[in-house]
């Protein structure tokens, strides 16, 4: 087989790395590069959890933690909007759990070897093109170090801080535009709040149990959803993307980055089975996974519309009717998501 470089210092890359070798390649380079883009961090849904289950030998109780319910909160008062299960229930309906865990726990439970990292510019990149047959790009890299954030009209921030309450709950906090998601992995919790660039968060519109990651948000990544956000080709010559490398997630929606995990997997399957014509299988890898990154890219661009731009009354109208299906028909609100979790690509590209 022929040699291959890896470019990205994210949790894509390490499940590249194993993918490729489960699929017999073995001269592989890793390229970690330190000048990236913020992208933000979320539990693991089922079609993610099973790809690490494939490819990494600890149990998933060594390293995470497995969520008991999916809640909606009102911000300020706390009140219980929504509520669905998760744990076993989850587990049973899609055949993988749910995770939650740090990324740097993700990491050390993968045990993929890592060089040393450092910034990544277009001549390096050429001389590691020129050094491999393939380039797998697995992020995405900023021009230059000294890149200006553009303001956009979306800001989100990650924080992390010791484990609070609820432990056992991944909770959506919802305050007007703004949105905070919390979660817990087996030592932190972790919040992303998400809110339009000119409103900034006031911890006098959040319940107390969030006081603390509102006053500890560091400097804020900007997002624009009028920006692309997909590329047009996943393959340029030389280069194959995948994972933050071909798409741009948006922060309402954070479950979509282990969409990467999937095109791990998919693209090591490809190359496999056409180690003769590397653009074939390429462009076989394009084909099913643009349109799985297509199908999110509208989903979550329905639920950004939904959750950041409705009106006062509008945003009430969901909320009630988010309630109301959540209590009385949980079936209907699972199977609207059914599509994403249940993804099987292991079964459908082994």
């Amino acid at each position: 087989m022929y040699s291959l470089a890896i470019v990205g210092n994210d949790c894509t890359a390490d499940i590249t790395t194993l993918a490729c070798k489960a699929a017999g390649f073995s001269d592989i380079s890793r390229y970690c590069p330190t000048n990236l883009y913020s992208q933000p961090f979320a539990p693991i849904p089922a079609n993610a959890s099973r790809l690490i289950s494939a490819l990494c030998s600890v149990p998933f109780e060594e390293f995470a933690r497995e969520p008991q319910r999916a809640q909606i909160r009102l911000g300020r008062s706390g009140y219980l909007v929504s509520e669905l299960p998760l744990g076993e229930f989850y587990r049973s309906r899609y055949g993988a759990p749910m995770l939650n865990c740090s990324e740097q726990e993700l990491r050390k439970a993968l045990a993929v070897p890592l060089p040393k990292a450092e910034p990544i510019d277009a001549q390096t990149l050429n001389q590691i093109e020129t050094a491999h047959q393939l380039t797998l790009v697995t992020s995405r890299l900023k021009q230059r170090l000294t890149d200006p954030k553009e303001p956009g009209p979306v800001s989100w921030f990650s924080v992390t801080t010791p484990l609070c309450e609820p432990i056992k709950a991944n909770v959506t906090w919802l305050n007007g535009n703004q949105r905070i998601f919390q979660w817990s992995s087996l030592e932190q919790t972790h919040f992303l709040l998400v809110t339009p660039t000119d409103q900034p968060f006031a911890t006098q519109h959040w319940h107390p149990v969030l006081h603390d990651a509102i006053n500890n948000c560091g400097a804020p990544t900007f997002f624009d959803p009028a920006l692309p956000r997909i590329r047009e080709y996943y393959y340029d010559g030389s280069r194959v993307f995948l994972g933050a490398g071909c798409y741009q997630t948006h922060p309402v929606t954070p479950d979509n980055i282990w969409l990467g995990l999937e095109d791990a997997w998919v693209l090591a399957r490809m190359l496999e089975n056409y180690e003769e014509d590397v653009a074939d299988g390429v462009r076989e890898y394009q084909r099913y996974r643009q349109a799985r990154a297509r199908r999110a890219d509208r989903e979550a661009a329905r639920t950004f519309t939904g959750l950041m731009t409705a009106g006062r009354g509008r945003r009430l109208l969901n909320n009630v009717g988010t309630a109301l299906s959540s209590r009385f028909l949980p079936e209907i609100v699972m199977h609207r998501q059914d599509w994403f979790h249940q993804h099987d690509c292991i079964r459908g590209f082994r």
